[in-house]
């Protein structure tokens, strides 16, 4: 006689899930890889633009040579400088092109720099132009000296006595109080206006 056949149980192992198979799970990853290239492209455009700035501010600092005459002028954006003959009255001569951290050295210089996102790019140490004669005060664009009339000139006004192309405080008579330069080598002799 034959023995009956017994079934045997099947075992069957539960299936492992397959997250690479899930199409939500594809879909998120998708768009978090979106976002990051997004933003890396934008991140990536504004250092790119941020270069062009500031080489073009560069630029236009590496425009004034030293020994340039300029003029300042306020815009929209601030103070702007502009070449001029060295005959224009006022103006001023490029003493010293120096490093954006750096300060003209005596503190008698105007200083002129361009700011690109908070942060200079470099400066000018700029000299005044001045005219034996002449009387100047402070106040103008970008703190600049302003040509005033002798006769007319406030309490801050000084008009120029003499020039020097050389940086010599000692040439100036004692009445006066020297006001000197290094880059360009020049002193101005000072004293009030006269009307």
């Amino acid at each position: 006689m034959t023995e009956p056949h017994l079934a045997q149980p099947v075992l069957t192992t539960p299936e492992k899930p397959t997250w690479w198979k899930n199409r939500k799970f594809w879909t998120v990853v998708g768009v978090i890889l979106a976002i990051a290239l997004a933003a890396g492209r934008f991140v990536l455009r504004e250092h790119r633009a941020e270069e062009r700035s500031r080489h073009s501010a560069e630029k236009e600092l590496d425009s004034f040579a030293v020994g340039d005459c300029v003029t300042m002028s306020q815009s929209k954006s601030g103070t702007d400088l502009t070449k001029t003959g060295c005959e224009v009255d006022p103006s001023y001569t490029v003493g010293l092109h120096i490093d954006a951290s750096a300060e003209c050295s005596d503190g008698k210089y105007t200083q002129y720099s361009i700011t690109i996102k908070d942060a200079a790019v470099g400066k000018l140490c700029l000299a005044k132009n001045l005219v034996v004669g002449h009387c100047y005060q402070q106040g103008g664009p970008g703190g600049s000296t302003q040509l005033v009339d002798c006769a007319k000139a406030g309490e801050n006004a000084y008009r120029v006595v003499q020039r020097f192309e050389l940086d010599d405080e000692k040439r100036c008579p004692e009445d006066t109080t020297p006001s000197r330069y290094s880059a360009p080598p020049r002193t101005y002799c000072l004293a009030l206006p006269t009307g």
